[in-house]
């Protein structure tokens, strides 16, 4: 879920678009994070925010595995940051709670975005 935007820091990014995206690693980010065996500071998720939006991204491909990619994420990091239209939460059930809870406007022109920061308590 990489994109186009870098930020300012050190980050290790993984996208399934070789043509639009700026990834270190290009696959889909499931099949990475289920064979991932290294930890991570923070991982940021930002995934496509709709049905329509992962198909309209990537070229008719179904990309939105939340769940399970939420499910692998207690073992990679003890934080973690979501994005997107709806409030989906990796909860206590997989050990985390919430740290800070943000929304950003768009002025109208889109859905609002739900910025989740979850912290591990395990």
């Amino acid at each position: 879920f990489s994109g186009k935007t870098k930020l300012n820091i050190n980050e290790y990014r993984v996208d399934i678009d070789k043509k639009e995206a700026l990834a270190d690693v290009y696959m889909d980010v499931y099949d990475f994070v289920k064979n991932c065996e290294d930890r991570y500071d923070t991982i940021i998720l930002d995934p496509p925010y709709s049905i329509r939006k992962s198909m309209e991204y990537y070229k008719g491909n179904y990309t939105s595995k939340f769940k399970l990619i939420a499910d692998e994420c207690a073992r990679l990091s003890d934080r973690v940051i979501s994005f997107g239209y709806h409030s989906t939460f990796l909860g206590k059930k997989r050990g985390y709670e919430l740290e800070e809870l943000c929304v950003f406007g768009h002025s109208g022109s889109q859905h609002c975005t739900i910025a989740i920061i979850e912290k591990n308590k395990l």
